[in-house]
């Protein structure tokens, strides 16, 4: 009385094994093989999901997105596989389908704030800040809980949208709001002392925050990077050497890496190096904003204020 056909209960019973986890490697293949025979005998959005989530889940997302693609508005399980759709575009790096399907969410009704989190990454992503700024603000005012745990997060990306926005008071406040939340998240702690350190704000301070996050993360040649530039900014030319050298061997191929070095190893008299990694930055394609700036470096050298 359960299966109207005998597809039906094989399909049931593949669906039943291919739930089944083990420690071999071929696990995942098999329990795809499974699912796939199921689908494809008996339509049911139990099995798109379940397909889709194990062909996500080995990062074969063009495939998976196939399966949740099969699943219609009028279904239990719409909402989480557009939720798992769109994530897998961010995945292939494909924004602007990640945007439509978020609208389309938007349209139907749904507005958690994980839709709107997601719609400010999609804006900041394509380096609209103003409609990213907006997103964000409608993800915190969705969240009732402000002990909530990835409300720091929010607080950052929004911060992260007023600096490049421009609107470096309401980025400060941001950043420092994350830190309440997480006082020793070190992307945080280095996107603000950097930060500092651009604004010219407090170098003191900015050296503190980044000295903190590499208490955290050793080893992490962007945080080295900022270590060392606020030393430069302090005039403690010496000392930013040792560390720029470092981050260069940590992240060889960043442009502005390779680009702070070059201005401290002119500040130390070592000239000819700084016109070495000058060169060595404009090969690594940075931002169309520096490559003026470091073109005028390898043609006249580092112009002293």
């Amino acid at each position: 009385s359960v299966f109207n056909s005998p597809w039906e209960s094989i399909s049931d019973i593949l669906f039943q094994l291919s739930s089944i986890e083990n420690n071999q490697n071929n696990t995942n293949f098999v329990n795809i093989l499974y699912l796939r025979i199921a689908s494809n005998k008996v339509n049911s959005d139990m099995y798109y999901y379940s397909l889709g989530t194990k062909l996500r889940n080995i990062d074969l997302f063009n495939l998976s997105n196939i399966e949740f693609k099969k699943i219609e508005d009028n279904s239990d399980f719409f909402y989480q596989s557009k939720l798992s759709l769109i994530d897998n575009f961010f995945s292939l790096d494909q924004i602007d389908n990640a945007h439509s399907e978020l609208n389309l969410l938007l349209k139907y009704g749904f507005d958690e704030y994980t839709i709107f989190q997601s719609l400010g990454d999609t804006y900041r992503l394509k380096k609209d800040y103003e409609n990213a700024t907006k997103s964000y603000t409608l993800a915190i005012e969705k969240i009732d809980d402000i002990t909530y745990s990835d409300l720091w997060f929010l607080y950052f990306v929004r911060g992260i949208s007023y600096e490049q926005s421009g609107n470096w008071e309401k980025a400060k406040y941001d950043l420092e709001k994350a830190l309440e939340y997480r006082p020793n998240q070190p992307q945080v702690l280095n996107y603000l002392g950097y930060s500092l350190i651009e604004k010219q704000d407090d170098l003191e301070k900015a050296l503190l925050l980044i000295k903190k996050a590499l208490d955290v993360t050793p080893d992490e040649g962007y945080i080295i990077d900022s270590l060392a530039w606020c030393l430069y900014k302090l005039g403690r030319y010496k000392e930013a050497v040792f560390f720029m050298e470092k981050a260069v061997e940590l992240e060889p191929t960043d442009p502005v890496v390779n680009d702070h070095l070059g201005d401290v190893l002119w500040k130390v008299g070592r000239k000819r190096e700084a016109f070495f990694q000058w060169k060595r930055a404009l090969f690594f394609k940075p931002d169309q904003k520096d490559i003026k700036k470091i073109e005028i470096k390898v043609q006249k050298g580092l112009i002293d204020d």
